[in-house]
């Protein structure tokens, strides 16, 4: 691949130095000249379409305004879209791939915190942790110690709806830790939910 002649950030400044190592910035500087966006606050549409024109790739993220048809028209040279977060439907309209532009997202690595987050969501539930902090906060010691003491993860039953990136994350540690499993989705197969013990 030849060198690119530019690269839009298309997000927040406070938000690309947060997903984006001092590391990783240097190595995007290496390969390519980088334009910030001006402004702290989100870009409008109109803005995106402004200041897309001569980039051959652009970095979105949270808060990146959907690609309309009047930004497609002004990405005269756009070649990649790099998606610095989770899912790019909201995003990015039909009209984007038609075009044969490459899109790549970072489903994958954000699916990692998330099932974390998840599984301490359920730990926390089972356990009662907000019913006791409430208790304990509204009516004193004896009346959390009063609360039943909750439920175990392991052969607890859950539903997980969805097998894509993160509920695939979250499956694989829930079964670590002894769950059944059930999920819901209609794009997974039957031998593909066999194949992953659900």
């Amino acid at each position: 691949m030849t060198r690119p002649a530019s690269i839009l950030i298309a997000i927040r400044p406070a938000l690309y130095h947060e997903l984006f190592t001092p590391a990783a910035q240097a190595q995007l500087h290496e390969i390519a000249d980088l334009t910030l966006q001006a402004t702290p606050a989100n870009l409008s549409s109109a803005e995106l379409a402004h200041n897309i024109t001569g980039h051959e790739i652009v970095i979105t993220g949270w808060g990146t305004p959907i690609f309309t048809p009047e930004v497609l028209a002004a990405a005269d040279r756009l070649q990649l879209i790099a998606h610095a977060a989770g899912t790019i439907k909201r995003l990015l309209p039909p009209p984007v791939f038609a075009a044969e532009r490459r899109v790549t997202h970072a489903a994958a690595a954000m699916a990692i915190p998330v099932a974390e987050t998840t599984l301490l969501f359920i730990l926390l539930s089972l356990r009662h942790f907000h019913k006791i902090d409430r208790a304990f906060h509204e009516q004193g010691w004896a009346a959390a110690k009063a609360l039943p003491l909750g439920g175990e993860l392991a052969r607890a039953r859950i539903g997980v709806i969805g097998a894509g990136y993160t509920g695939r994350a979250i499956i694989t540690r829930l079964q670590a830790l002894d769950a059944e499993l059930w999920v819901y989705d209609p794009y997974l197969s039957d031998a593909e939910a066999s194949a992953l013990g659900l």
